[in-house]
């Protein structure tokens, strides 16, 4: 399996009790993304690590615009506002 082909069944979260907060977990999004990045090294296997800073921005970049769009309501001065 190619460490591109599934990744957004890497990124995403699993709701599992390893998910829910507890108080030794944060529930930030840089917790998300180090539960995420820990559950994609230990389902790679054997294959090679290349780009990851690419990979991991480019499956942030899209939901972040969307969610900012939706939230400015479509406003593009708004939005750029926030994310500037």
């Amino acid at each position: 399996m190619n460490k591109f082909d599934s990744i957004a069944n890497h990124l995403e979260p699993i709701q599992t009790q390893e998910s829910t907060p507890t108080a030794q977990q944060e529930n930030t999004l840089r917790a998300e993304v180090e539960r995420s990045l820990s559950r994609y090294f230990k389902n790679i296997e054997d294959e090679p690590v290349t780009d990851l800073h690419h990979m991991v921005i480019s499956e942030v970049e899209a939901p972040l615009i969307e969610a900012v769009m939706g939230y400015c309501g479509n406003n593009k001065a708004r939005h750029l506002s926030c994310l500037v």
